[in-house]
């Protein structure tokens, strides 16, 4: 019984003997795993670092792209590249600067609006030295730590009517009975004159929505059916085709083209003019028709149809613009391409056609011919006079006397 009891009384020393000897190892371990949690801590810092990094990178590459975009566009800054590239230095990347790279490209080199010369590309990418990251790479090698942006700017809207001029009334204007049929895409005015949009005689503009800077006048039954609604004061529509290029004229299919019955004819150069009226029903093959001088009208009842189509309001002299006229109860109805040079462009006037202001008493038009030269040209009640003058380098000032007197007008010096 007494050796029982002593042997159990070696066995429990032998055991708080154990325990003595292993006490110090908890704080080894705490003291390694500190080093690890740090470690992890201070490498989910580096971590954060980056994505707020690349959130700020990212927001710079947008305001750049659009700034570029903007640019492009107004062609104000002439150079809408170095416009960007200003932007996103004014944003921390500057190209060049801190291992940054800042690309402009337009068109875009990747992405769905490659090769799309009315897009504007930002590429942003900057080489990031992170501490602690570099320490699970051998030594002597650089960690792939680069942070990359990249945006796209791309004029795009629904306006498939934009009129330009920002201070005509009637900019947008319609008579008689004719209906106008732009359902699915929007109208988009820019003048801001109270009468901006003039519709009289029983005149339909169908369209999805109307944006007009100034106001609308509507007289004699006419109305404006918008969909989604018409909104005055609105902001100025940016032109998405300022850098389009007027197609050339080419040989003439038809000249002063006036079809007797209802037809369909096929894309090409129309000279002075393609008359529809009477009830003829005109129908356009896709593609691009340019009417080279002269006038486009749709009257007394015709109608005219196209999908896929541009018609393009131009001359090969350089002078007698063709112009546009719907009119009487006739009926356009018109889609642009979605793709080639024309596309989204279903009415396009040639951006050297002289500007005119035509209201109930006549009209009058400016025209330089030459550097130096201009020509006034005033019509009234169909009659018409015009004055030459010569420009100097300095403003000049000219009082004239215009009058009428057996039908006919005269326009002369004071």
């Amino acid at each position: 019984m007494n050796w029982q009891r002593a042997n159990i009384g070696v066995f429990a020393a032998r055991i708080w003997s154990g325990d003595e000897n292993r006490r110090g190892a908890v704080a080894v371990l705490v003291a390694v795993m500190l080093v690890v949690i740090i470690g992890f801590v201070s490498l989910g810092s580096e971590v954060a670092l980056l994505l707020l990094t690349s959130r700020h990178m990212q927001s710079a590459a947008d305001a750049a792209a659009l700034g570029g975009e903007t640019a492009r566009l107004r062609g104000y800054p002439a150079d809408y590249k170095q416009e960007a590239l200003a932007l996103s230095a004014a944003a921390g990347f500057a190209d060049g600067q801190n291992a940054t790279t800042v690309t402009v490209n337009s068109p875009p080199a990747a992405g769905n609006y490659k090769s799309a010369t009315d897009a504007v590309e930002v590429l942003i990418a900057q080489s990031q030295n992170l501490a602690l990251a570099q320490v699970l790479y051998p030594k002597g090698t650089t960690p792939p730590f680069t942070v990359r942006a990249r945006s796209v700017a791309h004029a795009s809207g629904d306006a498939c009517v934009l009129t330009l001029d920002t201070t005509a009334s009637g900019s947008l204007s319609m008579n008689g009975t004719s209906v106008a049929d732009f359902v699915g895409c929007d109208v988009s005015v820019n003048s801001a004159s109270a009468t901006a949009v003039s519709l009289v005689g029983g005149a339909t503009l169908n369209t999805n929505h109307l944006y007009d800077v100034g106001g609308y006048s509507l007289s004699g039954g006419a109305q404006i059916n918008a969909a989604g609604g018409i909104t005055t004061q609105a902001a100025p529509g940016v032109d998405p085709y300022a850098g389009s290029v007027t197609p050339a004229a080419g040989a003439c299919l038809k000249n002063n083209y006036n079809p007797p019955a209802s037809i369909t004819i096929p894309a090409g150069t129309y000279c002075n003019g393609i008359t529809v009226k009477n009830g003829v029903v005109l129908t356009l093959n896709p593609g691009i028709y340019i009417i080279d001088r002269g006038s486009f009208s749709v009257s007394a009842g015709a109608s005219l149809s196209g999908a896929g189509v541009t018609i393009v309001l131009t001359s090969s002299t350089g002078s007698n613009y063709a112009t546009a006229s719907v009119s009487s109860n006739s009926t356009l109805t018109l889609s642009a391409p979605t793709t080639g040079a024309t596309a989204g462009l279903a009415i396009y006037q040639d951006r050297r056609a002289p500007s005119g202001v035509t209201d109930q008493f006549g009209s009058y038009s400016l025209k330089s011919p030459a550097p130096g030269d201009c020509s006034l040209t005033l019509t009234y009640k169909g009659s018409s006079a015009s004055l030459k003058v010569t420009l100097y380098e300095k403003p000049s000032r000219y009082d004239l006397v215009i009058k009428q007197e057996a039908g006919k007008l005269e326009i002369a010096r004071k």
